[in-house]
């Protein structure tokens, strides 16, 4: 009986690695990440909305840094402050009452402008990355009644020591590369969680087939 509940445990450990493999890639993990509009005091004229795949709407504290879901991808929409209804974006937007359709509808305003840039979460690091946090910095490069232009900038990465680095967009569409890396591969430090498991089934099956051969 011992031995059957052993092998219980084992499979199960099996089974919850492949479950958190579907949710999150194997040798990758998650990290802190968020966007800021460095020029956002030149447009206080206006009031921004994130719109994202999956998510609410949400008005932007433009104080704060703001993160997007990390499935999908996000928008940010401008509105005239006198044009802006902030009881309707509430009522509309209720997480009780919120439906897809409303926002459909909404976004259909020719008051709201929406940006050219598609946001999304900086790719994942491999598990054993240094890197801790990502700041990217976006630039409003025009906003005006037929034109909403979003550039990003630089981005500042936090490494797990605490220093940080500045890095600016070549590109729109490359993410610069921080300059810490991991000095060991990825699987390295994952070997013993991924394999060990699968260790421990084939010593019990010899085990069990070695004991029914006595």
């Amino acid at each position: 009986m011992k031995k059957y509940l052993i092998l219980a445990i084992i499979l199960s450990l099996i089974l919850i690695q492949n479950v958190n493999a579907d949710i999150l890639p194997y040798g990758r993990r998650y990290i802190e990440s968020c966007y800021q509009i460095s020029n956002a005091d030149n447009f206080q004229e206006y009031i921004f909305i994130l719109d994202e795949q999956i998510s609410r709407p949400k008005k932007l504290d433009l104080n704060d840094c703001f993160a997007v879901n990390k499935n999908g991808e996000a928008t940010i929409f401008a509105i005239k402050k006198d044009l802006f209804d902030e009881n309707e974006f509430n009522e509309k937007f209720d997480k009780y009452t919120y439906n897809y359709e409303d926002k459909i509808n909404y976004f259909k305003k020719p008051e709201l402008k929406n940006s050219d840039l598609n946001l999304r979460i900086y790719p994942l690091p491999k598990s054993n990355d240094p890197l801790r946090k990502t700041v990217i910095i976006l630039n409003i490069k025009e906003l005006n009644e037929n034109s909403f232009t979003i550039r990003k900038e630089k981005i500042l990465f936090t490494y797990e020591d605490g220093t940080s680095e500045e890095k600016n967009f070549i590109s729109q569409d490359i993410w610069p590369e921080p300059s810490k890396k991991a000095l060991l591969p990825w699987w390295f430090a994952e070997f013993w969680f991924a394999i060990l498991p699968f260790l421990a089934l084939i010593i019990m099956i010899g085990i069990f087939i070695y004991k029914r051969k006595r």
